[in-house]
């Protein structure tokens, strides 16, 4: 007789074990099971400390389901603890984990889940990176932010997924926390002074908000009509271009263009990369070619040649490395 199949609002995790693949090609056998070991030792008793449910494991990757989410973020950075702590313990043993958590509906089958919410978690997984957390904006919302520093990334397209995603990731950095409660006591604080009708609210706070649409779209209409091109920069495919040095090291607020001819770039799209040494770009599917702006590229640095990148996929990534000058 066929289980039936029911549904249940849970909370959603996918960890794995970043670069794991490339990272086996050169390993034995005994190697990897010891690293595998390692992984599970670490990971999970906390999974079991935090109350989450381990529903499967496929390799390196574990996909455990939580009744809280703040219970699933805290445990998510118990893990990176840990496996940072088991790392300097046993290098041999290093391992650098992904973890993305989501909430919502979900299905369940035969001890095994699926569906829209599930997808989401795999795919906020595959965009994070080595040594990071990040969750959704369903997580966001229902977890405690004063247990739990946060930072937003911004609106992301998923594979598969028909409507953007916004991203946050968890802030692990000395005093961040204390900031972050400081500052949300203080936005509970103003938010408090207003009445349910907003009879408290200045005049210029209800207009300010049609007032800046108006600008808005009044910028747009004239950036159309002075610069047609532009309007080909826009689209529902994201680019990520990261810029790294010989080392590895991220670029940071580098200026990166793109066009969709080999030419000189005038009017297109141009970007900073951040932290991270990422670059975004929303476009149409197509080939397009990364160029760097002379004024402010670093002196000791080589300036590449244009790049072609083909963006076909949802999310595109793509990696240039700078070398240094000889």
């Amino acid at each position: 007789m066929a289980t039936k199949t029911r549904t249940k609002h849970l909370t959603i995790m996918f960890v794995d074990i970043a670069g794991f693949t490339s990272a086996t090609s050169v390993m034995s056998r005994s190697e990897i099971d010891s690293l595998l070991a390692a992984f599970a030792r670490v990971l999970k008793p906390i999974i079991a400390e935090f109350e989450g449910n381990v529903v499967k494991t496929m390799g390196d990757a574990y996909v455990v389901t939580f009744e809280s989410p703040t219970n699933s973020v805290l445990c998510a950075m118990k893990m990176q603890d840990a496996l940072a702590e088991n790392s300097k313990k046993s290098p041999k043993e290093k391992i650098d984990a992904r973890i993305g958590i989501n909430s919502g509906e979900v299905n369940i089958k035969d001890n095994d889940i699926f569906g829209e919410a599930v997808n989401i978690a795999s795919r906020i997984e595959g965009i994070a990176k080595a040594g990071e957390i990040y969750l959704t904006e369903a997580v966001y919302l229902s977890m405690n932010k004063s247990e739990i520093p946060s930072a937003e990334i911004g609106y992301r397209y998923l594979k598969g997924i028909p409507e953007q995603i916004k991203v946050y990731k968890v802030i692990n950095e000395p005093g961040f926390t204390e900031k972050s409660h400081r500052d949300r006591v203080k936005m509970a604080e103003n938010s408090n002074k207003l009445s349910k009708t907003g009879e408290n609210r200045p005049f210029w706070q209800d207009i300010r908000l049609p007032i800046a649409v108006a600008v808005l779209v009044i910028a747009g209409i004239w950036i159309i009509i002075t610069f047609p091109s532009a309007q080909n920069m826009t689209g529902d495919l994201q680019l990520n271009v990261f810029l790294v040095n010989d080392a590895g090291t991220p670029i940071r607020n580098l200026e990166v263009d793109v066009n969709n001819n080999p030419g000189p770039p005038q009017n297109w799209g141009t970007s900073f990369t951040d932290k991270d040494g990422m670059a975004t770009f929303y476009l149409k599917q197509g080939v397009y070619y990364v160029y760097f702006n002379m004024n402010g590229f670093p002196e000791d640095l080589k300036r590449p040649d244009p790049r072609p990148v083909r963006v076909s996929e949802a999310v595109n990534n793509y990696t240039i490395t700078i070398p240094a000058k000889g």
